[in-house]
């Protein structure tokens, strides 16, 4: 597929939006698909930072008078959403056939979405305001807000609404991570007041800990920062180190035990590394997600920095100091949060919804390397809400399920395919001469038929290769009435306590 992906980055925007949009750009690219980003060369702009990740960027004018005023989302884009829908259409001319523009903007709405509808492509949204109004085909708020239906002003084809943190993209350099932590000890704290730091919060949070000699302080200040050599003198006169933009940010946030920072996109970095935090906003739409975390218990959020909340954050890191058991109860929590397979969802359904498909479907045996895909799939909760044991389950527990199946002389398990790429599982569970089926889809390729024809495929070759199975069964709960209608259509006969079954004599 073609993917153009359209967002900006600037000293107010902040880098969140370009980070995420290089994660999901990852992804695409790793499962064999195109991706063309479209920026504007506003002041702070990280278009050469996409580049170095070899994406090709279509480059939209800036402006002499780029005046963004950092609650004024209205005033991030510069211009109005039809020039904008423009331009982009525009830029895109040479780029062939776009089967999904993704758009992570504050300043583009359902105006702008409108007028790029004129490239007959789907379009992916990504946005974490409740209040604005979008046409799209997918919409994505991967944030802790509430985000109940009747709350948001979203006209939806095909009503796919992608909400909370099981969505959250990570970057590759994330993802290759392995956390692990052996201080016992609060030692190493690392401080990001992200990149569009522009009332420098950074200041007075490196004030806030100078006092505390005994701890390994580290600073990341974004390369755009406008009190960016005031930092580095400021730091060195306590004695802090102070990194600009480094390669290794990750790694270094994976070996803090504590980081200081803001409830926006390095939230999910944090949460899939373990790595507890204390959260200072620096806008208004990252409260809700500061909120959450607290009541998540997976960080302490304590509202702007003013010298009040830089009090509070010196008592918990005092605290914390005496009581490092609390850490670590914060990082299992956290951990649990993101797994790290959002980015895969979203790019599945994308798949799924794409205007140009491969139709054909296949079905292979389930091997080792299928565990993660499994597991992924299996605490979907459109997934496990149907199970006998409707709950998510850890990641040693399927381990064990899934090796024991695969080795299991009764067990058949198999992927379903759909142009190669994995889109549910089936599998059969043979006693005798009946076969007990279950079939998991992940979600976006449910009422196009395809059960119905994996179904059929199924019992098929259970025909050709277990002559001994004469009948197939399936237990369906009386809720999961889709279920129940494509087994019926694939000619299972309903019997007594939501039983389906399909004779092979």
């Amino acid at each position: 597929m073609n993917i153009a992906i359209r967002t900006d980055c600037s000293t107010v925007i902040g880098s969140g939006h370009v980070m995420r949009c290089i994660a999901l750009a990852e992804e695409f690219l790793l499962q064999g698909h195109n991706v063309i980003f479209v920026c504007r060369a506003i002041p702070g702009h990280k278009i050469q930072n996409i580049i170095d990740k070899n994406f090709e960027v279509l480059v939209l004018d800036g402006f002499e008078k780029y005046i963004a005023r950092n609650e004024d989302h209205n005033t991030w884009l510069g211009t109005t959403e039809n020039i904008d829908a423009e331009e982009t259409i525009a830029a895109l001319a040479d780029s062939g056939d776009i089967d999904w523009v993704v758009v992570d903007h504050y300043g583009l709405n359902c105006s702008w979405e409108n007028s790029v509808r004129k490239l007959n492509c789907k379009i992916l949204v990504i946005d974490d305001l409740l209040y604005r109004e979008h046409d799209c085909d997918l919409f994505l708020n991967p944030n802790f807000n509430d985000c109940k239906n009747d709350k948001m002003n979203i006209n939806i084809s095909g009503d796919i609404k992608l909400l909370g943190p099981k969505y959250v993209f990570l970057r590759n350099s994330f993802r290759q991570i392995k956390s692990t932590f052996l201080s016992n000890k609060l030692h190493k704290i690392l401080v990001f007041m992200g990149a569009g730091d522009t009332g420098n919060s950074t200041k007075g949070v490196i004030g806030a800990l100078a006092d505390f000699k005994n701890l390994e302080v580290k600073i990341i200040i974004d390369a755009s920062n406008k009190n960016k050599f005031a930092l580095l003198e400021q730091c060195a006169s306590i004695g802090f180190k102070c990194m600009v933009e480094p390669e290794n940010f990750s790694q270094l946030m994976a070996e803090s035990d504590l980081m200081i920072g803001t409830p926006a996109t390095t939230t999910w970095e944090r949460c899939y590394l373990g790595t507890p935090s204390i959260l200072f906003s620096t806008a208004k739409n990252q409260i809700p997600n500061g909120v959450g975390a607290a009541k998540s218990r997976i960080a302490f959020y304590l509202g702007s920095v003013n010298e009040e909340s830089l009090e509070k954050m010196q008592k918990i890191i005092s605290f914390l100091e005496k009581r490092f058991f609390c850490l670590e109860i914060m990082r299992k929590r956290a951990k649990g949060i993101v797994d790290g397979y959002g980015v895969s969802r979203v790019v599945w359904l994308a798949e799924m919804r794409g205007k140009k498909l491969n139709s054909v479907n296949s079905m292979r045996p389930a091997g080792v390397d299928d565990i993660d895909f499994t597991f992924a799939l299996r605490n979907e909760y459109e997934v496990y809400k149907y199970f006998l044991n409707p709950l998510p389950v850890t990641y040693v527990s399927h381990k064990y399920w899934f090796e024991k199946a695969l080795k299991g002389k009764d067990c058949k398990m198999f992927i379903l395919e759909k142009k190669g790429y994995s889109v549910g599982v089936l599998r059969f569970d043979i006693k005798t001469d009946e076969a007990v089926i279950s079939i998991s889809l992940v979600q976006g390729s449910q009422g196009k038929g395809l059960g119905k024809l994996y179904l059929e495929m199924a019992c098929e070759w259970l025909e050709q290769n277990c002559s001994n199975v004469r009948l197939v069964t399936a237990k369906v709960k009386k809720e999961n009435v889709a279920s129940s209608k494509m087994f019926v259509s694939a000619g299972f006969v309903k019997q007594a306590n939501s039983v389906y079954g399909l004779s092979l004599i």
